[in-house]
């Protein structure tokens, strides 16, 4: 089984903070149904477990679904539960900063290196997916992965503004078969 993970943080200066983390857990890279998904919301430990104003404006993440969060031992045991329970080999994420702002979470007091494989666990696919599609944000990580591994190059792509005024931009690509 691998895993696709989605998080984002509580950044602001030295604080990384993880504060909601998504997985979802599939047989293969094949595999279109995932057998799991986990989601939550996490309780930072810094800013007294406030959410940055530029996070919120960023995310739209309210500090009530952050109030209502977990721990970020309870996240980890509920991850170390999932790679355990389906055998993940995997957690493939994009971009190097999941891999660094989970060490920070999970590695930086020696009392939760228990959680070591989490971060062992995750795999970066931005420099294949760039490599291969010349571009830096894939409108849907899983799918142009699946395609890229399985003989689909991308020709052009384009972003559209559907939701102006926020930070989402979507993208149409033209793919070929290689």
């Amino acid at each position: 089984m691998i895993a696709y993970m989605d998080a984002e943080y509580n950044c602001c200066g030295d604080d990384k903070s993880l504060i909601e983390i998504a997985v979802i857990v599939c047989e293969d890279s094949k595999s279109n149904e995932p057998v799991e998904i986990y989601h939550t919301f996490v309780k930072p430990k810094l800013n007294k477990g406030r959410i940055y104003p530029r996070i919120k404006e960023l995310t739209h993440i309210e500090q009530s679904d952050i109030d209502k969060g977990k721990s970020i031992a309870h996240v980890g045991d509920d991850l170390l539960e999932l790679i355990k329970k389906y055998r993940i080999k995997s957690i493939y994420h994009y971009g190097d900063y999941d891999k660094t702002a989970l060490e920070w979470n999970f590695l930086r007091r020696s009392e939760i290196s228990k959680y070591r494989i989490i971060v062992y666990k995750l795999k970066d696919v931005m420099e294949s997916v760039v490599t291969r599609l010349g571009m830096i944000e894939p409108v849907c990580l899983k799918d142009m992965a699946y395609l890229c591994e399985n003989g689909y190059g991308c020709d052009t792509v384009q972003p559209v503004d559907l939701f102006p005024n926020t930070s989402h931009v979507e993208c149409v690509a033209v793919l070929y078969l290689k």
